[in-house]
């Protein structure tokens, strides 16, 4: 896929041509130390898991980081032109693309769909928000390929070569754009997964074949380079297994036709090749080289090959999914029970989340009290111990935190859910300025009493900077699903934002809801922990995507903790600064260290 040479007038002119990947796979093999080996393991480990893998119900969400890499101001694409390439992996993964449409009906059953989501990441490597894009100007006026039979220019992937590092690789899909040139310039080329034996992995593509618009050059505008050449990175070969027009070669997918050699420009159906009649060669198949307009499809058998690489060794991108402590310890507070409740959260704004235990009945003050343990100290030392303007409470109350707003400690969120005098569900916040000694609201809702089956969290749903109350009806819901239901703050919880069922049955105490933006998209998603009666035989996490309205998950993971009780309470922080919330396990009671015990498990 992979050549927009420069004719005699120096303008850009896109020919058909091929893609470098073959050629840098056997570069590596025979340069690497372990790449061979490391590619042996990914594919025995296809060989062995997909035959057994059951589908994934949950959306594979990939972060990507596009470095641009140019040499003239023209070569620096838009954010639009970039932001097209992602629609277009997206719909071509998905079988969401509308010229699917010309495919000969004899196709229509190989068809598959990834359930994948692209996104330009929002989080660099140190969790700072980001467009997913880093920009670099270069000396180097094109990164040339002089010969089919050479590895392609992999300059651009390096700084210290007039290029871009990567981000770590095993967290984000790298693409690259940049000119490429020479005698045998490439479109684009990639890197087979190599379980992390490469030390500069992704994928690079010319800038006159990225994307639908600016400089994407006629013949290669459909973004379908990017979509053959993530199909490689995820260990997808060409269709006629690149053994010229042998007939002898393989793909490594059943469901694909034999066929000899590349197909180009615009075949006419049946193409008959290695007596593959009467439907001949899926020449309209992503994997293949006929032109972008050709291109329409994914197989189902290439779909379990990705899955199998994205459950193996490109699993990395998804975190640790639960299944690394990343902390165990005991901390400076005695063991508690249900009159506590704990919120973790930066509270003294040092960069590490903190502990905070509220006291709800049983205090020596008669009030509800607030006690913080500092994350710094690994929580064994206390940073504040208050008692608050609010009488004691109980079962009928819930406390939440927002983040903290610079040098002021967070206020504390009392959520009173029955026996109010307004007969709603009450919001009531301390402020954190004046120590809980005073209230800065005290409100009624548009949510009618509440009552053991709900439970509360907070979010900023749309990004504007409120502090949104996000109600979660575990049970007795009229859609039979776990609902959620967020009350906007900046209309003083009068007004809904959202109120809709999930693709969550509905769910008792054995459950607990946290929100975090946990794939990085930029709108928050719904952190289920189920604690016991699971199919694991552990802890699990289930995450339903906000972006899609929790209509659907993204992720459903055992983790690496045994089944819980009540006597464990779960929240949600970034412990270890990777930008990835991780699950923090507060451990009331029953422990071997005779305190309340806090164990994170890495995202």
């Amino acid at each position: 896929m992979c050549r927009p040479p420069e004719d005699q007038s120096g303008s850009e002119q896109p020919v058909q041509s091929w893609c470098g990947a073959t050629q840098l796979h056997k570069h590596n093999l025979a340069t690497v130390p372990g790449f061979r080996s490391a590619r042996q393991f990914v594919e025995q480990f296809a060989l062995l898991a997909v035959p057994s893998a059951a589908p994934r119900t949950w959306v594979a969400q990939i972060p990507v980081v596009v470095h641009v890499v140019y040499n003239t101001p023209a070569q620096n694409i838009s954010q639009a032109q970039i932001e097209s390439q992602i629609d277009v992996l997206n719909k071509d993964f998905n079988a969401a693309n509308a010229d699917l449409s010309k495919l000969p009906a004899v196709w229509a059953p190989l068809v598959g769909s990834v359930n994948i989501n692209f996104f330009l990441a929002k989080r660099d490597p140190h969790g700072n928000a980001t467009n997913g894009v880093t920009r670099t100007q270069t000396t180097i006026a094109s990164f040339d390929h002089n010969s089919k039979s050479d590895p392609p220019d992999q300059r651009v992937m390096s700084a210290a070569q007039g290029g871009a590092d990567p981000w770590p690789t095993d967290r984000y899909l790298n693409i690259w754009v940049c000119k490429q040139g020479g005698l045998e310039p490439l479109l684009g080329y990639a890197n087979f997964p190599g379980t992390n034996a490469l030390a500069v992995d992704g994928v690079v593509i010319s800038h006159t074949s990225f994307g639908t618009t600016g400089t994407a050059a006629a013949g290669t505008n459909l973004g379908r380079t990017g979509t053959h050449e993530v199909g490689h990175w995820l260990n997808l070969f060409h269709i006629w297994g690149d053994d010229g027009i042998g007939c002898s070669g393989s793909d490594s997918c059943n469901d694909t036709p034999n066929q000899a050699g590349p197909s180009s420009g615009v075949p006419t159906f049946p193409k008959l090749s290695c007596g593959n009649g009467p439907n001949g060669d899926l020449f309209m198949n992503h994997m293949d080289y006929s032109d972008h307009s050709v291109r329409v499809m994914f197989t189902k058998g290439q779909v379990e090959r990705i899955n199998t690489t994205l459950a193996g060794t490109r699993a990395s991108l998804f975190g640790s999914n639960f299944r690394q402590f990343l902390l165990q310890t005991g901390t400076g507070l005695h063991e508690t029970d249900s009159t506590f409740q704990f919120i973790v959260t930066d509270w003294n704004g040092d960069g590490h989340p903190d502990l905070v235990a509220i006291k709800k009945s049983g205090t020596g003050s008669g009030t509800t009290e607030v006690h913080v343990l500092s994350g710094a100290s690994q929580f064994q030392s206390f940073i504040l111990h208050t008692r608050t303007a609010l009488h004691e409470t109980g079962d009928s109350f819930e406390f939440l935190m927002p983040a903290r707003k610079g040098n002021q400690p967070p206020d504390l969120i009392a959520i009173s859910k029955n026996n109010t005098g307004s007969k709603t569900t009450e919001v009531h916040i301390l402020s954190g300025a004046k120590n809980y000694q005073d209230f800065s609201l005290h409100t009624k809702t548009v949510l009618h009493e509440t009552d053991g089956t709900f439970q509360f969290a907070l979010t900023d749903w749309k990004g504007d900077g409120s502090v949104d109350v996000v109600a979660i009806k575990k049970r007795n819901t009229g859609t039979k699903s776990t609902e959620v239901h967020i009350l906007s703050g900046a209309s003083g919880y009068q007004n809904y934002l959202v109120q809709t069922g999930t693709a969550l049955h509905e769910t008792d105490d054995n459950f607990e809801f946290m929100m975090t933006d946990w794939n990085g998209d930029g709108r928050p998603d719904l952190l289920v922990v189920k604690k016991t009666e699971t199919d694991t035989n552990y802890t699990e996490v289930h995450v339903l995507s906000g972006q899609l309205r929790f209509g659907k998950f993204i992720l459903q993971s055992g983790t690496i903790l045994h089944k819980t009780a009540e006597n464990f309470q779960f929240a949600v922080a970034d412990w270890d600064k990777t930008g990835r919330a991780d699950l923090v396990a507060i451990k009331k009671r029953y422990t071997g260290t005779g305190t309340t015990e806090v164990h994170i498990i890495a995202g």
